[in-house]
């Protein structure tokens, strides 16, 4: 086990399958300068969004952000992303965007009578999530664990594959995850995540995925991101030791190299009460039905900010063993999005 890792950590590459940079005072905020963080998976677009042509605009306006961050480098393929992450030392942050639901009209065509998934694939996402909570044409996320995937459903997978779309299971209800997990089973190329979760088995709250589909995310060649939302992980503790466990069940279960950290964390410096105010903003879309038991602190304190990657890792340091570590704090999402991505 590591005791003291601070000079390995200047040196460490770290990376976020799900994570935020957030608005501060009303305005996009400035990466801050002591962000430690390599690569991030970004939601673009907000789950609320019913179509196309909305989601585009959003698009557009969020890479416009991106753009004006000196540090961050959108990414769309593997060539874009080896460049940017072979010097880790240099603080340019690959940033690949991704969509927490669908369009209802994703199997349409957008103003210009192109295919809604290839538009969206052209302006920038590269990973999509087909239901956020609720059920839609593609099926259900995981108010409705019961509810599968539809057609409708599979064609939408279909065209992911064509269009080098990965496929976001975080959101999706259990019965849904399953189908989708086994259609790939078929054959069909798509490449698979689950960008932000817990272990069911470990905590029984309905955003979290069960055993089964954790373990064959990672047998299909993808990667399974544990959340550190505090009350998806656990029902009254909001340390960060429930994180551990759910970490600890999913290496075991899915193996060392599947499984890295999908925060759900915004990468900046708040006062307590800053944290408390930006929660009651956002409740009503993190919890639109009030179904999921949304609560304050979302994150566990001690652990979020700009560091909150270096922080994490130490805290962690004492319960993972020398050859895992560097894994799942940042190579392994590396490794997956390098293999995933469009060449």
């Amino acid at each position: 086990m590591i005791k003291d890792g601070s000079e390995i950590l200047e040196k460490a590459f770290f990376g976020d399958s799900s994570a935020s940079f957030g608005l501060k005072d009303g305005r996009p905020i400035v990466v801050e300068k002591g962000l430690k963080l390599n690569l991030v998976h970004l939601t673009a677009v907000s789950p609320q969004v019913t179509t196309t042509k909305e989601a585009l605009l959003e698009i557009e306006k969020f890479k416009k952000m991106i753009h004006q961050q000196p540090r961050l480098r959108l990414v769309t393929n593997q060539k874009e992303l080896s460049k940017v992450s072979k010097v880790v030392t240099d603080g340019q942050i690959a940033v690949i965007l991704g969509m927490q639901n669908t369009p209802s009209d994703i199997l349409g065509s957008d103003i210009n009578n192109k295919d809604s998934i290839l538009a969206l694939r052209e302006a920038g996402i590269s990973v999509m999530a087909p239901c956020y909570d609720t059920t839609n044409i593609l099926g259900s996320g995981c108010l409705h664990t019961d509810t599968g995937l539809t057609y409708e459903g599979k064609i939408f997978l279909t065209r992911c594959a064509e269009n080098g779309i990965i496929v976001n299971l975080a959101g999706c209800g259990h019965r849904m995850a399953r189908d989708i997990v086994e259609y790939k089973k078929s054959g069909l190329k798509f490449n698979l995540m689950a960008s932000q979760t817990g272990c069911y088995s470990q905590y029984r709250h309905i955003r979290n995925l069960p055993d089964d589909v954790l373990k064959s995310v990672a047998e299909l060649g993808g990667i399974v991101g544990i959340s550190m939302t505090t009350y998806t992980n656990d029902e009254s503790d909001n340390s960060g030791f429930p994180f551990k466990k759910h970490l600890n069940h999913a290496r075991l279960l899915c193996g060392e190299k599947s499984v890295c950290v999908g925060s759900g964390n915004t990468y900046i410096t708040q006062t307590d009460e800053d944290s408390r105010k930006r929660f009651e903003l956002m409740r009503p879309v993190i919890d639109p039905h009030k179904t999921l038991g949304a609560r304050f602190p979302e994150i566990p304190l001690k652990i979020s900010g700009p560091e909150m990657m270096k922080i994490l890792c130490e805290f962690s340091f004492p319960y993972l063993p020398n050859d895992v570590w560097g894994g799942i704090f940042g190579k392994n999402l590396l490794d997956f999005f390098s293999g995933a991505l469009p060449s």
